[in-house]
C-alpha cells in the first residue's frame, strides 16, 4: 500500500513472487486491512471513518 493505492501481489506455484496488481486508488488513511470469514477483505479508514469491502473476482 503506497500512495493511496492497494496492490495484489501474484505468486506462481512454488511461491515465488511474479508480478503485482493495482485494485485499488485513491485510498488515503487505510489504518488496516483484514480477510473476514467470508474471505473478503476489509478495511478501515482514518481519513473518511469508513469500513469498506473488497470481493474477490
Amino acid at each position: 500500500m503506497s500512495r493511496g493505492t492497494v496492490d495484489a501481489l501474484i505468486f506462481d506455484e512454488t511461491g515465488k513472487f511474479v508480478g503485482q496488481r493495482r485494485f485499488a486508488q485513491d485510498l488515503f488513511g487505510l489504518t488496516q486491512i483484514r480477510t473476514g470469514a467470508d474471505g473478503n477483505l476489509y478495511y478501515s479508514s482514518l481519513a473518511t471513518g469508513e469500513i469498506g469491502r473488497w470481493r474477490p473476482v
